[in-house]
């Protein structure tokens, strides 16, 4: 029975997450309020990005109480870790999207590659100006407690007590994917069978580095968010790696991201399920 109730919160964790991101996005999307006849100030998206907290706080609070909130918050401040991990979070990501710019420059026309030298003269990385920094963490702090605190926070656990770490990644891969689908309608991209194709592979592989970065740190939620800000943060300053469906999206960027969620996954396979009580 305890098992049944356990993966019961899960599922009600995403009914929750999704039902109300999604909600929110569809609503808003111009479309949708045209043939509804309402109209709602487009700065309500933000609400929508406190899905997946909002659920695990929820989820939580039903299962064990406040005690429940202590234990989904400690991971927060737990920045006790390997300083290779803080190098992995920043210099790790700007040689990212580096090489990810080049992989580019060599696929698309010459004038899409244009934007790389704009890039290489006029971009200041977020390590060397004040504002880059408190962009960085003013978008780290939103994913921590809007989205970290429930998709890593809650859910990697919980699931991982039935399955690998991978197979934890993956499952959540999927549901985060459907989770923005809404989110890119809503700012006027749109998907297609290839462009859908390429976004599902780098969720899922972010999903994979998040969840391989949650466990090397002995579940730092605070590690993770970091890396969720500054993976999104950075890349805002290499627009040759943006795509139509958003940051990161083009397909060189997700061969890339491929291999090194490839050389992640025999670590995560082997996180085993916990096979506690409870989720």
């Amino acid at each position: 029975m305890k098992t049944e109730n356990s993966v019961l919160n899960i599922i009600l964790f995403f009914i929750i997450a999704l039902g109300w991101s999604d909600g929110i996005w569809i609503l808003l999307n111009p479309i949708v309020q045209k043939n509804l006849g309402i109209t709602f100030d487009p700065m309500w998206a933000w609400l929508g990005l406190i899905g997946p907290g909002l659920a695990a706080i929820l989820v939580s609070l039903k299962k064990d109480g406040l005690s429940g909130l202590s234990g989904l918050f400690k991971p927060l401040v737990k920045w006790r870790v390997s300083v290779i991990y803080y190098l992995f979070v920043y210099v790790g990501v700007f040689s990212f999207y580096t090489i990810a710019s080049w992989l580019s420059k060599l696929i698309f026309d010459e004038q899409e590659t244009e934007s790389l030298s704009w890039l290489l003269v006029n971009v200041k990385t977020p390590f060397f100006n004040l504002h880059g920094i408190c962009g960085i963490i003013e978008i780290t702090v939103i994913y921590l407690f809007c989205e970290e605190l429930g998709w890593r926070g809650y859910a990697l656990p919980a699931i991982n007590r039935y399955f690998s770490g991978l197979t934890a990644a993956i499952i959540i891969g999927v549901i985060w994917t459907l989770w923005h689908v809404p989110l890119i309608y809503l700012y006027g991209s749109s998907l297609n069978f290839d462009s859908t194709f390429v976004y599902f592979l780098h969720i899922e592989c972010m999903s994979i580095f998040y969840a391989w970065l949650f466990f090397k740190t002995n579940k730092s939620l605070l590690l993770v968010g970091l890396f969720h800000g500054t993976t999104d943060g950075m890349g805002a300053f290499f627009p040759i790696t943006h795509s139509v469906i958003g940051q990161g999206s083009n397909l060189p960027t997700v061969i890339l991201e491929i291999f090194i969620a490839l050389l992640m996954s025999p670590y995560l396979w082997k996180v085993k399920p916990l096979n506690a009580k409870g989720a």
